[in-house]
């Protein structure tokens, strides 16, 4: 097994903070997750690296718990990176040209159109304006 950290879904990382809240420690978090039947945390994980076609095994589960792991980024995680490092441009004025400001301010606008268009909010994106803001 390898020492790397192994990159899980937001779930499955949110299910292992929650049973090492309730477990002592790993051989604990392992049974559980071979006992699941039900619903919670333990089954979550189970479903990840047993039954799941994702990228989950378990051998990934037990090197996650002792390693650690990386949460996997999502696309709105994604666009929400983006936007943001646009939006730092946009705000400094020290750093640019008048003309790559307002590609920066572009960028933005064309991402906060498209999410319209779509109909998809991304936190931290357009959920800052209103839905009837004109772009």
């Amino acid at each position: 097994m390898s020492n790397e950290k192994v990159t899980v879904t937001k779930e499955v990382a949110e299910a292992i903070l929650q049973l090492r809240r309730e477990c002592v420690g790993n051989y604990r978090i392992i049974n559980r997750v071979q006992c699941a039947a039900e619903t919670g945390p333990a089954l979550t994980l189970k479903a990840w690296a047993f039954y799941s076609s994702s990228k989950g095994t378990p051998d990934k589960l037990m090197q996650a718990l002792v390693n650690g792991y990386e949460v996997e980024r999502t696309p709105h995680d994604q666009l929400r990176e983006y936007y943001e490092s646009n939006s730092a441009w946009v705000e400094d004025p020290g750093s640019y040209v008048p003309t790559e400001r307002q590609r920066f301010i572009g960028r933005n606008q064309g991402v906060l159109k498209t999410l319209k268009i779509l109909g998809i909010t991304v936190e931290g994106v357009n959920d800052l304006f209103p839905k009837e803001a004109p772009l």
